[in-house]
C-alpha cells in the first residue's frame, strides 16, 4: 500500500466511554487541507476483520469533520457540517488495552493510522514510515485528541466530539495549596488558588 497526501486524518477517538462501549464509541475524522476531498470508497478499520465502514460518496469540505460512531443511529450531518455514520455494531469495537485504527482511500493506499496501548489487538501499519502511537490510554470517559491542531501530539483530553481540539495552555499563577486525601470523615478535598492579578477561565480544566 502507498500513503495517499490528502490532510484526512484521524482528529479525536473516544474508545473507553462511560456506560455501553458500542453507544459511546466514536471516531472523529477531520479534513486538515485547504481543499475538499471525495473519500468515497474509503474504509476505516482495526485490521482485525472486514472494514468496520466504506464510506459512500460524498466530500468531506475542508476543515470540517466524519465522526464514526461504533453503535446504532441514523446518518446525519448536523448544523455545523459534521456528518455522523453509525456503524450498528452490537458491541464495542476498539479494544480498551490497546487498537490500532486505519483509513485507507479508495485505492488503498494509507491515508492515516494511529495506535495506542499495548495487547494482541495491535497490528502494523501496512504502509512504512511514522505513525503516532500513545502508549498509556486515557482513562474512562476521556478521549485522545490532537490538540492544537494540526499539531502531531496526541492528549487525553475532555471529548470535543465535531469540534477544534484545543491547544494546551500553560499558566503559572493556579497552585495546588492543599490536598485532604485522608479525611476523618467523607471531606476529601483540594484547594487550588489563583497567584497572579487577574481572572481565568478553568472551563475544560482537568
Amino acid at each position: 500500500a502507498g500513503r495517499a497526501e490528502t490532510g484526512v486524518k484521524f482528529s479525536e477517538l473516544m474508545f473507553n466511554p462511560v456506560g455501553a462501549e458500542q453507544a459511546g464509541e466514536w471516531i472523529e475524522i477531520r479534513n486538515f487541507g485547504n481543499s475538499s476531498v471525495n473519500v468515497g470508497g474509503w474504509t476505516l478499520t482495526d485490521q482485525d476483520a472486514g472494514p468496520e465502514l466504506i464510506f459512500p460518496d460524498m466530500t468531506l469540505a475542508a476543515g470540517k469533520y466524519i465522526v464514526v460512531h461504533t453503535g446504532a443511529g441514523d446518518n446525519v450531518t448536523d448544523a455545523s457540517g459534521t456528518v455522523h455514520f453509525f456503524i450498528g455494531r452490537t458491541s464495542g469495537v476498539w479494544n480498551n488495552p490497546g487498537d490500532d485504527l486505519l483509513l485507507m482511500d479508495a485505492n488503498s493506499n494509507v491515508a492515516d493510522f494511529f495506535s495506542y496501548g499495548n495487547g494482541t489487538g495491535l497490528d502494523a501499519c501496512p504502509t512504512e514510515g511514522y505513525w503516532p502511537h500513545v502508549s498509556q490510554p486515557p482513562a474512562e470517559g476521556m478521549s485522545i485528541a490532537l490538540a492544537g491542531e494540526p499539531m502531531n501530539a496526541w492528549l487525553s483530553r475532555i471529548p470535543s466530539q465535531g469540534r477544534a481540539n484545543r491547544a494546551p495552555s500553560y499558566t503559572d499563577d493556579v497552585l495546588i495549596k492543599n490536598v485532604c486525601y485522608s479525611p476523618l470523615d467523607s471531606g476529601e478535598f483540594a484547594k487550588l488558588t489563583n497567584s497572579g492579578n487577574s481572572s481565568l477561565d478553568l472551563t475544560d480544566w482537568q
